[in-house]
């Protein structure tokens, strides 16, 4: 009999009582509802979607679990106050969005929050492991993986739609690029981007202050950053998508090199987290798996 077969006839013997059972990986205790949220993880994450045997799939993503717990411990790895002062809100914005779902699934606020907390050390064992010792990442590289994926920019933007807010024809469309193509021409002749926002405040969705644009964000059109990276430092350019429209500075390199601390550590774990879950997922593989069923 296979351990996930062996689990699933546990499960069904004793799966809505989370007091007598729990799932044990080298030891190591796995609480019910850790269990519960890997398997809505298979259930609905497209990463899993071709996947038939979702069982498995969540036993797996609990061993990894385990395995990160393990080097996690062995590296001595907390958060600051300040840290789980974060995690607690990440929670709280989680569980007010998708609290019905998780405890349709079986998964309380409290494990909600042990989840996030989890991933959080996860960050933070990728960081003390590649930033001290033998595995340290040279500052050097550090920087020129910064310089290639992080370009500190003011922006202002808006989308394509009418008053209504419903999609905008041609004619808007080219009203609000020839708005967009104005304030180019004003930043270029030395006015601040704040100034320009206020010329078209019903238009113009502006920050009010310098921010990153990374090559990992989703959040822009698909190529935006590509086109940013292009160009020159301490220039202003207009760019048109299907829905949005943006107007961009690309701040002088001295002051993107300003930035270069505030996500030095993201550096290091976006250039390392590969090599970090090879490690978990030979721990992982290696895990052994057993059943505790309390009486």
């Amino acid at each position: 009999m296979s351990a996930v077969v062996a689990f699933l006839l546990v499960f069904a013997m004793y799966g809505c009582n989370s007091d007598k059972f729990s799932l044990i990986i080298d030891n190591q205790p796995v609480p019910h509802e850790i269990y519960n949220y890997f398997l809505s993880k298979a259930e609905n994450d497209e990463a899993y979607k071709t996947e038939k045997d979702k069982d498995k799939i969540a036993v797996d993503l609990c061993k990894k679990y385990v395995a990160e717990s393990k080097i996690i411990k062995d590296n001595k790895i907390t958060l600051s106050a300040e840290e789980k002062v974060s995690v607690a809100a990440d929670t709280k914005a989680q569980w007010q969005l998708f609290g019905g779902f998780y405890e349709k699934n079986g998964v309380s606020k409290q494990t909600l929050n042990e989840i996030i907390e989890h991933s959080q050390l996860v960050d933070e064992a990728i960081i003390t492991i590649y930033s001290d010792g033998e595995k340290a990442v040279s500052e050097k590289d550090i920087k020129k993986f910064y310089n290639k994926n992080y370009i500190a920019i003011e922006l202002i933007s808006a989308d394509f739609t009418d008053e209504n807010g419903n999609p905008a024809d041609d004619a808007r469309m080219n009203e609000i690029t020839d708005a967009f193509k104005e304030m180019r021409d004003f930043v270029r002749t030395g006015e601040s981007f704040e100034s320009v926002a206020q010329r078209y405040p019903e238009l113009a969705d502006y920050s009010g202050e310098a921010s990153v644009i990374t090559s990992f964000d989703s959040s822009y059109p698909v190529g935006l950053f590509k086109n940013i990276s292009e160009l020159d430092n301490g220039s202003t350019q207009v760019y048109k998508y299907n829905r949005s429209i943006y107007l961009v500075y690309r701040l002088p390199a001295e002051e993107n090199q300003s930035f270069y601390s505030l996500y030095s550590k993201d550096c290091i774990i976006r250039m390392k987290k590969s090599e970090f879950e090879k490690t978990v997922n030979a721990l992982a593989e290696k895990s052994k798996v057993v059943y505790n069923n309390k009486d």
